[in-house]
């Protein structure tokens, strides 16, 4: 009887242990793009209103940013991006959906892109 309860209690705890395993793994990571600098003239307009960008402003679908002369923009996203507008640059943010997804429309300008990942030491 004893033995009964012990493989009850070990399958309950497997059950369980595999059902959280299964939620965590199906929830994607929300990845978000963000100002991380700007220096000199850089507008963002969203619909109808137009303003200086701001540090930690977050990028959403259909921003069009403006750098003006002597001036530069610097995007990080969460996971890594990092996308830098140089000057007299005009683009617009397409398409944000996820890492995966992403698309920028380049109407005048330079746009620079790279991806990094940290590693962890120990």
């Amino acid at each position: 009887m004893n033995y009964r309860k012990f493989f009850r209690a070990i399958f309950f705890i497997t059950i369980t242990a595999s059902m959280a395993g299964m939620i965590s793994c199906g929830k994607e990571a929300k990845t978000e793009l963000y100002v991380a600098f700007f220096s000199g003239e850089v507008t963002l307009q969203r619909g109808e209103s137009s303003a200086q960008v701001r540090v930690k402003d977050l990028v959403q679908e259909g921003d069009i940013f403006t750098v003006g002369e002597k001036s530069s923009l610097i995007l990080h996203s969460t996971d890594g991006l990092v996308v830098r507008f140089e000057e007299e640059t005009e683009a617009a943010f397409s398409l944000l959906k996820g890492a995966a997804e992403r698309e920028v429309t380049l109407k005048k300008g330079k746009v620079l892109s790279s991806h990094f990942t940290l590693s962890r030491s120990f």
